[in-house]
Parts: C-alpha cells; structure tokens; sequence
C-alpha cells in the first residue's frame, strides 16, 4: 500500500540515484580532461577511459552475489563512500603520477558498478513501497537518464572551465557524499524475499554466481530483449563513433552538424522516453518494442550512406530516437517483473554487461568495414549485419512472449 512516507523514500532515492548519474556524465569530461593536462597525451586518455569502464563491467557481473550477501542499501551507501574517497584522492593529489591516478579511476569504476547495479535494484521494492506503476517508473527513469547525459557533458564543461579539472573531479566526489547521505538517510526499502532455506546454495560465491547465471537464462522474454539492445548498443556506438563524424568530415566539413546530429538522436530520445511515460499503460508492450527497435535502428545509420541531405539526416535522426526509446525501459520493467526479487542484483549485472558489450563491437566493426569497403559501403555493410542481428533477436523476443505465459503487472496507483 502507497504511504506518504513511501513516496518520500522514493522521491529522495530517485533524486540521489540522479545525482549519481549526473556526476559519472561530468566525470567523464573532467577525468580525461585532467589526464591531458598532466600528461598531454591522448593514449593515455583512452587509458582512463579503459580502467574505468573496465573494472565498472567486471564489478557490475561478479561482485553482485557479494552485495546480495551485504544488502543492497548498505551495498550502495558504502560504494558512494568509496567512490566519493578516491574521487577525492585525485581532487587532492594534483600530481599524483599517471599510475596511481588509473589505479584510483579503477577503484572509482569497479565501486560505481557495484553501486549502480545495488541502486537499480533497490528500485523495485521503493516504487512498490510508493505504489507507482512500475512501466511508467522505467519511462521516468529513462527520461531523467537522457536528460543527466545532455546536462552532464555541459556541466561537466563548465565546472572544469570555472574551477579546472581537478575542482570538477572534487565536485563529482561531493555528490557521492550527497548521494550516499540521502539513501543512507531517506531511504528505507522493505525487505526482498527470502529464499527457502532448503534451497540455499552450498558453494558460496561461486554457487551463488552460478545461480545468478542459471536464472538469467531461464527466461527467453528478457533474454530476446537483452540481444535487441546489444544489437541496438552495435548500430549506435558504430553511428555515433564511426560514421557521423566520417561522414561530417567528408560530405559538410563542418563539427557544428556533427554536433547538431547528436543533439537530434538525444532530443527524440529525451521525447520518446516522455511520450512512453505518459502512454506506458495504454500502448501494447511488444508491438512497441518490436516497432520501435526497427524504426530506432536501421535507418539511422543508413540514411548517412544514401543520403547527403542535412535536413533528412536530422529528422531521421530524431525519428530514430523517439522511436528507440521504448526498448531500455520496457527491458528493465520486464527483468523486475520476471525475475524473483532475490536473484535481480546478479542478473542485472549480468545481462547488463552482455548489452553493453555491443559498445565496443560497434565501434571495431564499424571501423574495420569502413577500412575494407570505403564509408558508404561500410555504412550500408554494418547496418545490414546490425539489422540482420537485431531483426533475429526481435523474432526470438516475439516468440518468447507467445509461449509464456505474461507475468502481471501491479495495478498503477
């Protein structure tokens, strides 16, 4: 039943978990920011960048039968306290030397792995204890998400242009204090489910892992969806890394449409997510899914390599992101859905990581067939390949959903 202190709880845990996420976009700015200024070398920003998303994947799929063990608060507390230490550590330490500086962005990066997969979770239980929708909670989530990361690039700018890189550093590192302080403060979940003692695992950590895994193949729903977004991360990191920047330098010669480009997909984005909020109980889930991973991810990238118009690069751009926005949060409303609430930290983690290891495939790809065919041809390659994988989990994900059964949904406040 909804209180009033339930939707408290809830409104304090969502505005920290957002401060979080707004500080990792202006971390992301300062930290190789301050790396060229100390170093002057741009493959040792790719270093950082490295150490960081690295130990962030490895914490997010190997520490979470840890903090199951911990508890998910006290988990993503003492992870805000770790991450606002060693962020502090490189705010303080201006010469610090390359190696050490690494070392503490990986600390920060495996702790905010930790973290964020706790925060995700502990989700659930505060919109249930507020007596949301949990369709609606996800379209929210994604909207604010979108909006932190067209903010926090530009903060991050400015912190950095008014207080240099190290102020920026300290800034983020006060914000896991904030962060940490509200849930530890305001923050209140019930209790998730207890597993029957009969069906404990024997083995420890390497039993509790495996658990984690075994439930996380089990349901093919969530798992088609899962291979839909890795195939969209493909498409996407190949388009914003590869071909808009290729095809800006070689047919407008100008960055500011390449900056205009990436700010069309991110506007339809911020659009869509807001558009599925306020429709997530009326609009049919699959079919939204299904036509919104087709219309978000093969057009976008193919209109680069037909087209040499502006104009419809934007407004396919922007198609592309209001359509795709559907996909992320109807994925998450199905893990916590399907998923039993005692396994949901490790198979967050896990399936987490198999979305975001499209990242660096789309990239590689994308370089390696723009290298082999020229930039139309690679374009038009990779949009084929990614569609062709996409179009294959889509029709996993749309029988999955007719041979089980649908798990209901609680009724929306």
């Amino acid at each position: 039943m909804a209180t009033r202190n339930g939707r408290a709880g809830f409104v304090a845990f969502f505005a920290a978990d957002m401060l979080s996420t707004l500080g990792t976009f202006v971390s992301m700015v300062a930290l190789p920011w301050l790396v060229l200024l100390s170093t002057g070398s741009p493959a040792k920003m790719g270093t950082i960048a490295l150490a960081e998303m690295g130990t962030f994947l490895l914490a997010s799929v190997f520490a979470p039968p840890l903090a199951d063990r911990l508890g998910l608060k006290l988990t993503s507390v003492a992870s805000d306290a770790g991450s606002a230490l060693s962020m502090g550590a490189i705010a303080l330490t201006p010469h610090i030397g390359f190696l050490p500086l690494v070392a503490l962005v990986a600390v920060t990066g495996g702790l905010r792995g930790v973290g964020d997969r706790a925060k995700t979770v502990l989700l659930a239980p505060m919109v249930k204890l507020a007596g949301f929708g949990m369709k609606r909670v996800m379209g929210a989530y994604a909207s604010v998400v979108r909006v932190a990361q067209l903010v926090g690039a530009s903060v991050g700018g400015l912190l950095v242009f008014w207080f240099g890189a190290q102020g920026a550093v300290a800034v983020d590192a006060g914000s896991f204090v904030v962060c940490g302080a509200v849930i530890a403060a305001l923050v209140w979940p019930p209790p998730i489910e207890e597993k029957p003692a009969d069906d404990e695992p024997k083995g420890g950590y390497l039993a509790a892992f495996r658990e984690g895994a075994r439930e996380a193949s089990r349901d093919h729903v969530v798992l088609g969806l899962t291979m839909v977004i890795f195939g969209l991360n493909v498409l996407n990191q190949a388009n914003n890394s590869v071909f808009v920047p290729l095809w800006i330098a070689d047919v407008l010669h100008s960055a500011a449409a390449g900056g205009s480009v990436m700010s069309a997909y991110a506007i339809g984005s911020v659009l869509g997510s807001l558009v599925f909020t306020a429709f997530a109980n009326r609009l049919p889930r699959h079919a939204t899914v299904i036509v919104g991973a087709l219309l978000g991810s093969v057009p976008r990238p193919l209109v680069l390599g037909i087209s040499h118009n502006l104009v419809l690069v934007l407004v396919v751009t922007f198609v592309s992101g209001v359509a795709g926005a559907a996909t992320n949060p109807t994925w998450g409303a199905l893990v916590f859905e399907r998923i039993p609430a005692r396994f949901q930290n490790r198979v967050f983690g896990l399936l987490t990581a198999i979305c975001a290891a499209g990242l660096p495939i789309g990239g590689l790809l994308a370089g390696a067939l723009v290298a082999g065919f020229g930039l139309r041809g690679g374009i038009v390659s990779t949009a084929f390949l990614g569609g062709a994988l996409i179009l294959a989990a889509l029709i996993w994900y749309q029988r999955a959903t007719v041979r089980v059964e649908p798990v209901p949904e609680p009724a929306p406040a």
